[in-house]
């Protein structure tokens, strides 16, 4: 990274897309905080960041439509963007494969996987001028797939087939390509899930007990290994899925 490169953030307003904006501004990343819905979230966030002596911007980009991808290519058009970070994700709700209307399943795959094609998409030819890192955060449940979670685990798994196809297809453009497979986080999705009643405190606990480190993930963890990530300290890895889990996983 160079004075003046951009990272571009897709899912910024997220707990875990604000933490990984929060630790590349404190990098020296100017940043584009591309949200949803959450308007005021973004403005506030970017105001935040400009507040550690970096440029920051952002954009509303509707990842169930490929006008979010004009919208995201339009943003980035004079901005030398060296690195995109995919931390965008919806609500997954919590069923069992036969529970599952066909109709749910698409609109899932649609919004996570279908996203991030066509955001990536949109960025490559910026990052082919520039070099740079993509990084996508996934879901450590593809190593070790819990029931019930195959709306959250599947457009996942998707997304690193993408991963590693930019990793192999984009490397002569000095592209790399990398994925974050998260583990328990006491933010975000998690959270949602214990006010939903989805996932009762008791099984919260059971799962904190079997996890070698005996605690869930910070925000923070996730963010300090995506920026490792787009950094140059990681300038010979591509096509690779770190597990940030505690190691839940092993």
């Amino acid at each position: 990274m160079t004075k003046g490169d951009w990272a571009v953030v897709v899912g910024a307003t997220g707990a875990l897309g604000a933490a990984v904006s929060q630790v590349l501004a404190a990098d020296g990343w100017n940043v584009l905080l591309g949200y949803g819905r959450q308007e005021t979230a973004a403005q506030a966030l970017a105001e935040e960041l400009q507040g550690l002596g970096v440029d920051a911007d952002q954009v509303s980009v509707d990842l169930a439509s490929e006008a979010g991808a004009e919208a995201l290519t339009e943003a980035v058009a004079e901005r030398p963007v060296r690195s995109f970070v995919y931390a965008a994700g919806p609500h997954v709700p919590q069923a069992y494969v036969a529970q599952i209307e066909p109709a749910q399943y698409r609109d899932q795959l649609v919004v996570e996987s279908v996203g991030f094609f066509t955001t990536l998409r949109a960025l490559l030819p910026r990052l082919r001028e520039n070099g740079g890192s993509v990084v996508a955060l996934t879901s450590a449940a593809l190593r070790k797939h819990p029931p019930r979670d195959v709306l959250g685990v599947a457009p996942k798994a998707a997304i690193e087939a993408l991963v590693r196809a930019t990793a192999v297809e984009e490397g002569r453009f000095g592209i790399r390509a990398n994925s974050v497979a998260v583990g328990m986080i006491d933010a975000g999705i998690t959270t949602r899930l214990i006010e939903s009643g989805d996932l009762p405190p008791t099984a919260m606990e059971q799962v904190r007990r079997a996890l070698p480190l005996k605690r869930f993930g910070t925000p923070t963890d996730i963010a300090d290994v995506v920026a490792f990530l787009v950094s140059d300290r990681s300038a010979f890895v591509t096509g690779q899925s770190i597990a940030v889990d505690g190691g839940g996983s092993v």
